[in-house]
């Protein structure tokens, strides 16, 4: 009997995550259409940003610096999971401003698919969204500017300014 591996999913996504994940990261060589590195030297970029958005709605769902090496290549770690509700396929392109005042999106018309795969109703997220909570004394909140501010934090709890949640953070 042959053994077959499969990921569920449409075949044309580059890359995949699982809701709440923080694995695999998104890694990639951005080039010009005619195929020649973006940059040589990480000294020649400013920032280097990832932008997803749902290929369904159109809508930019997540947005985030990366880790920019030399020869073009970009590196996303999903540090805190990847705090979108939407599954399904979503496109991602990066942003780039160069130190000589350039700014550039790639890859150049195209874009690479991320499949997001949902979560079992079971499973528990990086998080827990408090809709209503009674406590009997006071608790520390500490605030943060969204949702991928907390990692590295310490297990408590967090109010995210981003979307205005409390947030019950487990490391």
């Amino acid at each position: 009997m042959t053994e077959r591996a499969f990921r569920r999913g449409p075949a044309t996504a580059d890359a995949f995550i699982r809701e709440g994940d923080s694995a695999p990261a998104i890694e990639a060589t951005l080039t010009y259409q005619d195929g020649e590195q973006a940059w040589e030297s990480a000294s020649e970029v400013d920032t280097a940003t990832i932008l997803i958005r749902s290929a369904q709605t159109k809508d930019v769902i997540y947005q985030n610096d990366v880790g920019v090496g030399s020869g073009g290549s970009v590196t996303y770690n999903f540090t805190g999971g990847f705090a979108s509700t939407a599954t399904g396929t979503h496109e991602v392109y990066w942003r780039v401003e160069f130190a000589d005042g350039r700014r550039e999106s790639f890859p150049e018309g195209d874009f690479l698919y991320l499949y997001v795969a949902d979560r079992f109703d079971e499973d528990t997220m990086p998080f827990v969204l408090l809709e209503l909570a009674t406590v009997d004394e006071p608790i520390d909140v500490v605030q943060v500017p969204d949702d991928s501010s907390l990692s590295g934090e310490d297990e408590g709890f967090y109010y995210i300014t981003e979307s205005e949640n409390v947030v019950y953070w487990i490391p």
